[in-house]
């Protein structure tokens, strides 16, 4: 997973006094994002996210998890990255990394 380029966790949120939300890397003053309070939703997106380096992590690593078994057991899926229960999976990892997953978790 080192070729992933955000910003690793922790993530924090800190409220302004002007209306808004700042997702922060945690124990610097790095901005990362921000959103409006003027917005009932803000609150909550700011809270989503702050955590999604944590649940990236995971998904990743449960892809690696439940692939693992295929490979090992099935030497014709050793280049296998596409099963049909692990492509929703697949496919978020993609669009949040913006890497093919063979780039992801080689």
């Amino acid at each position: 997973m080192s070729n992933l380029k955000h910003t690793p966790a922790p993530w924090r949120i800190e409220r302004d006094g002007w209306n808004s939300c700042h997702i922060m890397k945690a124990d610097t003053t790095i901005w990362i994002a921000e959103t409006s309070l003027f917005y009932d939703s803000a609150e909550a997106n700011a809270r989503l996210i702050s955590c999604a380096p944590e649940m990236l992590e995971v998904l990743i690593n449960q892809y690696i998890e439940i692939c693992r078994p295929c490979k090992k057991c099935n030497p014709e899926y050793e280049n296998c990255y596409s099963c049909e229960a692990q492509e929703e999976s697949k496919i978020l990892i993609e669009k949040a990394t913006g890497l093919k997953i063979e780039e992801v978790i080689k």
